[in-house]
């Protein structure tokens, strides 16, 4: 799901001035820029602001108003090759290079496991943020951070969404809390702030809406800007916006993903000494003439030069050369590449089935020595596997969704591993499926299969919703994500695929099992009235042909 940029600016309308107490004076207090989920997008691209442009935009605020603040709601360590390639050194590098003020945790910061986060948040140059429950024995994560700059003192506190104990490969044994002691533990902590002398208190969160497939089931970030005490600005990194944003008592500031606009609030204070919020972003539009930071370029140019030397490090031997990764061909049928990406799922999972989405296999594999660029180019989303044990007649309902996706140019198109369904197109949506067997054997709706799949399913994405329910609580699998299972499984060379398993097959207008009948018949058939119709033209001939010229002579 991603996040709606377009309608940020009637967020603004919900969250800034306008909810809040009429500003008294002209000139804010303090400034805080922000970032969230920028996944390693660093570089400037179509979409991308880049890491050196909005490091010269906060700079030069900076240099120009002393109290301005710079702050990250996580998912910056996990994303793109660039800071996957090194387990998320390259993203710590470079914002520490941008001139960060705090960070907290966001759930894909987990995905390497918690030893490697915190030697993330030991390299560090500033403090990161997650609830005291999850910070307590594990340091450097800490649970709040004062920070002064032109004459303010800001006190900081930030919480990560309670779904990352499950949906992260660090979580599992961290303490969250849940959402109703969290509403409580903000309070607290926010007057603890307040006591130690913070002239504002801001909230930094990676927890989200109620649209957020990361959270559904773990409360979301209205419940604590509504119930929670003390907190004067609540900047939220995981916010997915899904029709009209709710209002909230404590104003929230959100930007957008990957570096696709930088976030700004700015805070005032009116006529009665209350303090009052004004948000806004920063479109990448605005930024088209801003000179790269310099100290940044310069760490960042190293980072990419350090990606573009690992990505030719050797991971893997392949023994196949597949090509069948085109959207016209994975989005639609049956692709021998997916069939191998999916089988690396269900064997490390040691599961029953593993389901792959048709838009996670971007590229093609050669016979011979395979990079780790080659296998960023074929997986480029750092996915994480997840098993969890399902229903058939929620698998079921999985590949009922698939096959209404068929012929749509839909990356939720289902590749499949373990098991087998037929479709007819040409029935309605939600009426297609024909046959589905596990094993060979006929799927049971009431027997219960382990099941393997990206957590980017497991929470929803593509439509299967069907499947955040069963997967909550679900566990990960291995260490790494699916591109470095991928590298293993193609070291087994015995799991090799030359062609197509049938493992999906298209039935236009009818049960396979009638093809399968009819069409021997209809051969034999045909080879008979043919055989026939030869013999009745070879008599033919024979009765009238010529005659010998000793024939002709009697």
């Amino acid at each position: 799901m991603k996040k709606i940029t377009a309608i940020l600016s009637a967020i603004v309308l919900i969250f800034g001035i306008g909810s809040f107490p009429a500003v008294a004076e002209e000139t804010p207090i303090a400034v805080f820029y922000h970032t969230g989920e920028t996944e390693g997008f660093l570089n400037t691209s179509d979409t991308a602001i880049g890491a050196d442009i909005i490091a010269s935009v906060v700079k030069e605020k900076k240099s120009e108003f002393p109290a301005t603040f710079f702050f990250d709601t996580g998912d910056a360590f996990q994303g793109s090759f660039l800071v996957n390639v090194d387990s998320g050194e390259n993203a710590v590098n470079v914002m520490n290079a941008m001139g960060y003020d705090a960070m907290t945790i966001g759930n894909h910061d987990l995905d390497y496991g918690l030893e490697r986060t915190l030697e993330l948040a030991d390299n560090a140059s500033f403090p990161i943020l997650i609830q005291e429950s999850a910070a307590a024995d594990n340091p450097p994560l800490v649970s709040t951070a004062l920070i002064e700059r032109g004459g303010i003192t800001v006190g900081v506190l930030g919480i990560t969404t309670p779904a990352a104990k499950h949906k992260s490969n660090g979580g599992f044994d961290l303490d969250f809390g849940d959402i109703s002691r969290l509403k409580d533990y903000a309070t607290e902590t926010a007057a603890k702030l307040r006591s130690e002398g913070a002239d504002i208190v801001v909230l930094l969160s990676h927890i989200g809406t109620a649209d957020s497939d990361t959270i559904k089931h773990n409360g979301n970030i209205y419940d604590i800007a509504n119930n929670a005490k003390g907190i004067d600005l609540i900047i939220d990194g995981d916010i997915y916006v899904e029709g009209e944003a709710q209002k909230a008592l404590t104003p929230i500031s959100i930007a957008g993903e990957q570096g696709e606009d930088i976030g700004v609030a700015e805070v005032y204070r009116d006529a009665n000494g209350g303090l009052s919020v004004k948000t806004s972003v920063i479109a990448k539009s605005a930024t088209l003439s801003v000179a790269p930071d310099s100290a940044t370029a310069q760490v960042l140019a190293a980072c990419n030069e350090n990606a573009e030397r690992l990505s030719k490090n050797v991971v893997a031997i392949s023994m196949v050369t597949l090509t069948d990764y085109e959207r016209e061909i994975i989005r639609s049928r049956e692709s021998v590449i997916a069939d191998m990406v999916a089988d690396s799922m269900r064997w490390a999972a040691n599961s029953d089935i593993a389901f792959c989405n048709a838009g996670n296999v971007r590229g093609p594999i050669f016979e011979g020595k395979v990079t780790l660029g080659v296998i960023s180019n074929v997986l480029p989303y750092s996915n994480i596997i997840y098993v969890a044990d399902l229903k058939g007649s929620i698998i079921r309902e999985v590949l009922q969704y698939s096959a209404s996706l068929y012929g749509q140019d839909d990356g939720g198109f289902m590749q499949v591993s373990g098991v087998s369904y037929s479709f007819d197109p040409e029935k309605p949506e939600g009426e297609r499926l024909i046959e589905v067997t596990v094993n060979g054997e006929p799927l049971e709706d009431e027997a219960l299969y382990s099941v393997a799949t990206f957590d980017f399913l497991a929470l929803g994405g593509d439509g299967y919703d069907m499947l955040t329910e069963p997967f909550t609580g679900a566990r990960a699998v291995g260490e790494g994500d699916i591109a470095a299972v991928f590298a293993e499984y193609l070291n087994q060379t015995e799991n090799s695929l030359t062609e197509t398993q049938n493992r999906i097959r298209i039935v236009p207008g009818g049960e396979p099992d009638k093809y399968a009948a009819v069409a021997p018949i209809f051969i034999v058939s045909c080879a008979a009235i043919l055989a026939i119709i030869i013999l009745f033209l070879t008599l033919g001939k024979a009765g009238n042909k010529p005659k010998r010229p000793e024939d002709k002579a009697e």
